[in-house]
């Protein structure tokens, strides 16, 4: 059985540089590391990703002439790596750092779980000090997807979740099969939610395993300059399309039912420095793309 990693790349070439440095420096390495460069328009950041695969006889690049977005990036790296069913699959952020034993962790867990997705325990801060996923909860009644932050011991028991991050999914290649892949339409967000979601309708279990441990730069694969209003908007429409089953739901997701998570979400749009307006505008754009949506999916 391979091992396939695959990472989607946008403008991240140097973070993804030390995300391959230790892939390969881990007690069980991969097979193949798929990378699909998500149109990325900077020429040299092309030349820096030939330069990094050259150093490694693992890793294989492949470029999308325009930014598909994350879901459909994801796909096509995978489809385009061809992992048997029973090939090990593991979706990785590029701005993420591996500890040595993880992969092997993740390996045994999947051999104990094959029908299962597993996460390790995800850090983040400039010494790894702060837990930025140790399991995730999905209410899709309120349109909220949670992480849970503390740091799990590592003679923890696996901890079973309704929600997985994106950044360090690991399944076998059966399981993204009868997953179907990553929603497409929804471009950046709430792909993983979508997918977990669906996980949970086919009896799939979600598990974090305690004892393993990845260190990620939250944000170190979006642009700083346009992340914060592209958050508002995609956040805000796809909650409401992977969370409502109709307009009229949809809107109890922007009012009572999600009122917490929609105040929280413009309470902070407000404190944030920078665009205000615009990032209010786009979440209101996104409550309305997010409703035209759901109206096309109600006609079809």
């Amino acid at each position: 059985m391979a091992i396939h990693v695959v990472c989607v790349n946008f403008n991240s070439a140097a973070h993804l540089r030390e995300c391959i440095a230790s892939l390969n420096a881990s007690t069980v390495t991969p097979d193949l590391i798929h990378v699909l460069d998500n149109g990325s328009p900077d020429p040299s950041e092309i030349e820096c990703l030939r330069d990094i695969a050259a150093l490694y006889s693992n890793v294989r690049l492949t470029f999308s002439h325009q930014n598909s977005g994350f879901g459909a990036g994801v796909n096509k790296a995978i489809a385009s790596a061809k992992p048997e069913k029973s090939d090990y699959v593991w979706i990785l952020n590029p701005d993420v750092v591996v500890n040595r034993t993880t992969l092997e962790t993740l390996v045994r867990g999947m051999n104990a779980e094959p029908e299962a997705i597993l996460s390790p325990v995800i850090s983040t801060g400039l010494a790894g000090e702060i837990t930025w996923f140790s399991g995730g909860e999905l209410d899709v009644r309120r349109g909220v997807s949670q992480h849970s932050h503390d740091r799990p011991l590592v003679t923890e028991q696996w901890r079973k979740a309704t929600f997985l991050t994106g950044a360090a999914m690991f399944l076998r290649g059966d399981t993204w099969e009868k997953l179907g892949g990553f929603r497409e339409d929804l471009f950046l967000y709430w792909e993983d939610a979508d997918l977990s979601r669906r996980a949970s309708t086919l009896d799939i279990p979600l598990y974090v395993l305690p004892n393993t441990l990845v260190w990620h730069q939250v944000g170190g694969s979006s642009s700083a300059d346009t992340k914060s209003v592209l958050w508002y908007y995609y956040i805000t429409r796809n909650r409401i399309v992977v969370c409502a089953s109709s307009a009229f739901d949809g809107l109890l997701l922007v009012g009572i039912r999600g009122i917490n998570s929609t105040a929280h979400h413009i309470y902070r749009a407000i404190r944030e420095e920078g665009p205000t307006l615009r990032r209010i505008a786009a979440m209101g754009k996104g409550v309305c793309d997010g409703m035209r949506i759901l109206r096309r999916r109600r006609r079809s």
